[in-house]
């Protein structure tokens, strides 16, 4: 445990209050300065440097909580929070909430059909990830607490549209605005052949694509 996050953790019970966090913050600085003060400083490794890093580095670290406190805060209801990206039956092809704008509070799984266990929200909470939730079980069953029951807090969709029979809600124009959308091949409607190898004019002739999308709701 650093100084900066003993200064952090017991400024309140200390009754020198902001003087004593101070002192403690500085004190590898002054104690650095006595050693290398001394008439045998150069017997002094350089690995002393290593104590003014760890300690501008838990400063830097320690301020992170503060300074996003509002933006990752649960409880907050601001419009940074409750920005939502919505999925579908693309779970599978989703890389990683990683890849997702800051803006973007969380990934929503939407119901469409699929059984099996999907990924939850983060659990932000003390102890949180201590112990398996109550949702998890070794038969890959899907739980109800997975999907998003309030379409209408979609902020986002991301979705794949294919020739098929079932409808897709981003055909839904007045609800779900394209953001962008791009061709992604059908492996069910393309002949083997032709979607396994590139051939000039023939790819683009014989095989089947369909649009994967970004739509945005129309009323943000």
């Amino acid at each position: 445990m650093t100084f900066y996050s003993l200064g952090r953790r017991f400024k309140p019970n200390f009754s020198a209050g902001a003087v004593t966090f101070v002192v403690l913050l500085v004190s590898p600085l002054l104690a650095g300065v006595y050693v290398f003060a001394t008439a045998r400083r150069r017997k002094v490794p350089l690995s002393n440097i290593c104590l003014f890093v760890c300690v501008a580095a838990s400063a830097v670290i320690g301020s992170f909580p503060d300074l996003f406190r509002d933006k990752y805060n649960p409880q907050d209801n601001s419009w940074l929070v409750l920005v939502l990206l919505c999925v579908r039956s693309e779970w599978h092809r989703l890389l990683s909430s990683f890849f997702v704008p800051e803006y973007i509070s969380a990934v929503r799984w939407i119901d469409d059909g699929f059984r099996g266990l999907l990924p939850l929200p983060f659990n932000s909470t003390p102890g949180g990830n201590a112990a398996s939730p109550p949702y998890f079980n070794n038969k890959n069953r899907a739980s109800d607490e997975q999907y998003l029951r309030d379409l209408e807090a979609c902020s986002f969709l991301v979705e794949l549209q294919l020739d098929r029979h079932y409808p897709t809600r981003g055909s839904d124009l007045s609800t779900w605005e394209l953001i962008a959308a791009l061709p992604y091949l059908d492996r069910e409607l393309s002949p083997p052949m032709y979607r396994s190898f590139f051939i000039p004019h023939l790819w683009q002739e014989k095989n089947v694509f369909g649009m994967y999308m970004l739509l945005k709701r129309v009323s943000m």
